[in-house]
Order: structure tokens, then C-alpha cells, then sequence
């Protein structure tokens, strides 16, 4: 009879509506299915890319035509925070790893850049666009991966000039891509924690128990 019942309770009219951990589940497994009809209505998201990849590399032009032939190299805009300074990077962001021998460096970071892009693209492809959150910050990092990388290619280093300061503190000199990456690890960052937390407030579901012999 236990048996009985937890057989027509799987069989039910009622067992037909999935509970939130179940739709969770089947909502994470069709974001990985690229589904062709929705390719154009992605295009739109690596438009921000290009968006981002044009904006950083006219700005770097103009740091590179301009700053680079200033005396001082920089030119300052509110005194007390911010300039515009003139600066070539061959570390990673904000100038970390700069001491490196450049040489190595280069094309260490170039490999690692274009393999961080083909992942970026791969997985942006196959999540849903659904998660706009997701699909934003995904934009905004390909976009800086690709601005940085084209400056290696380019120039051998990567053109930094924003410049941010409070007296003896000097916050380390950065540009239009390293502040897309930062923007779209910040918005990745706050995907993760609302995943998690809707996977931490999502019911379990409770399997029939084994009915007891005799």
C-alpha cells in the first residue's frame, strides 16, 4: 500500500509541476544549448565588445600621439586626483608583473589572452539569454581581453594614461580595457552570489522512503 502511494503520487496531475530546485536544474542545463534562432539576438552583446575594443583603442591612439610627445607626458585634469599620464605596460593589469623581462612577457600574456577570449566567446555563446547579468559582464571582459592584447601586438606593451592619485598615494596608472574587465568581473562576481543564494533558498526535493518489509 506505501508502495501504492508514493507509485500514483509520481503518476499525479500534481507531480507534473517541477518544484523550484527542479526548474533551477532544467533552467542551468538549457543555458548551455545554443539554440540557432538566438545568434542574432546575441550579436547585440558583442556589439558592447567592439564597443569597448573601439573606445580603448582610440584612446590609446591619442595617449600615444599626444602624452607620449608631452614633455612630462601627462597633463593634468583635477589636480588634487586625477591626470592623464603616459605610461607603457608589459605586465598585466594596472601595471601588476611590469617588471618582467618584456620579451617574455609578451607573448606569455598573448597566449593566455587569446585563450581567456576563445573561453569567454565559447561560454557566452552557450548562456542563455536569460542572464543578462551574465551575458553584460561576459561583453565587457571580452572586450578588454581583446583591447589589452591588440596593444601587445601593436606596440609590444599595453598603453595605460588614467591616472588616479590622493597626495603621496598613486593608484597604479590603468586604461579603457582594464576598467571594462574590472566593471565585468564585478558583475560576474554578483552572478555568482545570486546563484548561489537562489540554489541556497531552493527547496530539496525528498525522495519516497523504502517501504519496510512486513
Amino acid at each position: 500500500l506505501f508502495s501504492a502511494k508514493c507509485y500514483h503520487s509520481v503518476l499525479s496531475p500534481q507531480s507534473s509541476v517541477l518544484s523550484p530546485s527542479k526548474k533551477m536544474k532544467e533552467h542551468d542545463h538549457s543555458s548551455f544549448i545554443l539554440h540557432p534562432i538566438s545568434f542574432p539576438q546575441r550579436l547585440g552583446y558583442f556589439g558592447v565588445s567592439i564597443l569597448v575594443l573601439l573606445s580603448d583603442q582610440l584612446t590609446k591612439f591619442w595617449a600615444w600621439s599626444v602624452l607620449q610627445h608631452d614633455p612630462d607626458q601627462t597633463i593634468s585634469v583635477f589636480k588634487p586626483f586625477f591626470s592623464l599620464t603616459f605610461a607603457l605596460n608589459t605586465g598585466i593589469a594596472f601595471s601588476l608583473f611590469g617588471t618582467a623581462p618584456s620579451h617574455i612577457t609578451r607573448w606569455v600574456l598573448l597566449v593566455i589572452a587569446f585563450a581567456a577570449a576563445t573561453g569567454v566567446i565559447v561560454y557566452s555563446l552557450k548562456t542563455s539569454l536569460r542572464d543578462r547579468r551574465l551575458l553584460w559582464a561576459l561583453s565587457l571582459i571580452l572586450g578588454g581581453i581583446v583591447g589589452n592584447a591588440s596593444d601587445r601586438v601593436v606596440y609590444g606593451a599595453v598603453v595605460d594614461f588614467l591616472h588616479f592619485f590622493w597626495r603621496d598615494y598613486h593608484w597604479p596608472i590603468f586604461n579603457v580595457a582594464d576598467s571594462a574587465i574590472c566593471v565585468g568581473a564585478f558583475l560576474l562576481a554578483v552572478d555568482v552570489l545570486f546563484l548561489a543564494e537562489k540554489t541556497a533558498a531552493a527547496p530539496q526535493s525528498t525522495p519516497c522512503p523504502e517501504p519496510q518489509d512486513g
